[in-house]
């Protein structure tokens, strides 16, 4: 009986540091469990985000795509009042530009891609080549007037 508080002691001790241990495990994997929950909903949220970004960019792009047909019926439309001083010249640029209009219009309806990893150069392309648009109908309309 003399060994044993010693005893006690030492089984005491070992349970305490085996509890411990168990303690540590079940937190390291408590913890790696709750990270690949956050990274899931990170993740999640992105291509919620994404998705949401998509919708609203077809929403607007739809619209210049209108803006753009409109400006072409409209310079038709004074071409068509002006009669023979019509120039030729212009109305094959308008032409063009609605034929890149309409290809814009079909690239946007067309773009599905899941991994969404080229969605900003897609955006970036798209609003250059709208932005291009623009500048050509302005630059008709500021010829017309002069």
């Amino acid at each position: 009986m003399k060994y044993f508080p010693g005893l006690l002691f030492a089984a005491f001790f070992l349970t305490a540091f085996i509890g411990q241990s168990c303690n540590k495990i079940q937190t390291n994997e408590s913890a790696k469990g709750l990270k690949i929950i956050d990274d899931y909903h990170k993740k999640g949220d992105s291509i919620i985000w994404q998705k949401n970004d998509i919708i609203l960019f077809r929403e607007s792009a739809a619209g210049s795509i209108k803006a753009n047909n409109r400006k072409a019926a409209d310079y038709y439309s004074g071409q068509l009042q002006k009669g023979s001083r019509a120039d030729t010249g212009a109305n094959i640029q308008v032409f063009i530009l609605e034929a890149k209009n309409a290809a814009l219009k079909l690239r946007m309806d067309s773009y599905e891609n899941e991994e969404m990893k080229d969605w900003d150069s897609f955006k970036s392309r798209f609003n250059s080549d709208m932005d291009q648009i623009n500048k050509s109908y302005q630059q008709i309309k500021a010829d017309s007037i002069n």
